[in-house]
């Protein structure tokens, strides 16, 4: 619980600090994504280097090199759109398409058969939640359509991303 409540705020902050960003002060999406991800290498750096996580890091990148190669492609990508989103869409309308998450999840599972029935009505209900503020919030504007479309591509990046990260890393580093 902790732990989901941890990654909501921050998803939040982040989120916002990336608003204010990139609608008042450097509208660069790419830039910013290239640069959320030298920071994250830069933070994790010292942990990779300890000598017990070196040894985990380069089993897992020698024998999964190709998953998480194709994770870390998802993962810029998804950040990437979703930057952009913010760029053409308020901050309110990026995070109700964003709650779309499990509904791209699910579909997935679904997929493969893996969804439980009990399921299917709250995420009914969360597609008409979103589809009602998307309709309201966003006009005509081809620019907010555009925002829109990214936000849903990133969401679907994203969901890609956490349905596979799973089976293509056979190993973990904890």
């Amino acid at each position: 619980g902790a732990l989901c409540l941890a990654y909501i705020t921050l998803n939040c902050i982040l989120n916002s600090v990336n608003r204010t960003v990139l609608g008042h002060l450097f509208p660069f999406p790419l830039t910013l994504t290239t640069a959320h991800m030298v920071f994250h290498c830069v933070i994790l750096a010292p942990l990779m280097l300890l000598r017990y996580q070196k040894q985990n890091v380069l089993r897992l990148f020698v024998k999964n090199w190709r998953a998480v190669g194709t994770i870390g492609v998802l993962n810029v990508a998804q950040i990437a759109m979703n930057n952009t989103s913010l760029v053409h869409l308020e901050l309110g309308v990026n995070q109700a398409v964003r709650a779309t998450l499990p509904i791209f999840v699910a579909a997935f599972q679904a997929a493969e058969g893996r969804v439980p029935v009990s399921y299917r009505y709250l995420l009914i209900a969360i597609s008409l939640g979103v589809n009602l503020v998307v309709n309201r919030a966003v006009a005509a504007s081809s620019a907010q359509w555009y925002g829109v479309l990214l936000a849903v591509c990133s969401v679907g990046l994203q969901a890609t991303q956490m349905c596979f990260a799973g089976r293509l890393l056979s190993t973990k580093l904890d």
